[in-house]
């Protein structure tokens, strides 16, 4: 995940390994891990969405949220906002399952956050990074 945060196209292969090394500090990840997490980011940059996010009149990573409704108070990262001109997209990125009502929720509340504070309409994208 941080690694993804971190890296924009286009992607000097050799600049993301040692990134990739790295944020492995203290997770004790073998050479073949290390190597996987370098191919799922190269494959999700590809990702049409990101591709699109790219395009995009303005963007955003790791955008920082506070939302407040019914004396509630939710605070988040948001991992990549985008506006195209008409709407926003939310994107959160999952490195495991991503069909689980809790992550569908945190995407529904990054995006009423961010239609509150624009009055833009707002797409929900939960993805999954395998």
């Amino acid at each position: 995940h941080a690694l993804l945060a971190r890296t924009r196209p286009p992607v000097d292969r050799a600049l993301l390994e040692v990134r990739a090394a790295a944020y492995e500090i203290g997770a004790a990840l073998s050479e073949g891990d290390r190597q996987a997490a370098v191919e799922a980011v190269l494959r999700c940059l590809e990702d049409p969405l990101l591709v699109e996010a790219r395009r995009a009149e303005r963007v955003h990573r790791e955008y920082p949220i506070t939302y407040e409704i019914g004396g509630e108070l939710y605070e988040g990262v948001i991992d990549l906002t985008w506006f195209d001109g008409s709407r926003w997209t939310v994107l959160d990125y999952k490195t495991g399952p991503a069909d689980e009502p809790r992550y569908r929720r945190q995407v529904a509340i990054y995006g009423e956050a961010l239609r509150m504070a624009t009055g833009a309409p707002v797409r929900l994208i939960v993805l999954e990074i395998i």
